[in-house]
């Protein structure tokens, strides 16, 4: 299964791509940008790369 986890709370923003297995969680991708008022901007670009 993969995840994708999002994270906003900060002047970053983060998305990640993880994938569940039953051996445990491995990291597909991730991408952060910091930009403290423009989240909704730079976030879709994330999640499309």
């Amino acid at each position: 299964m993969l995840v994708l986890a999002l994270d906003t709370a900060t002047p970053a923003s983060t998305a990640a791509l993880v994938e569940v297995t039953a051996d445990g969680l491995f990291g597909v991708a991730e991408s952060r940008t910091v930009d403290p008022r423009a989240h909704g901007e730079k976030l879709a670009p994330e999640v499309c790369v």
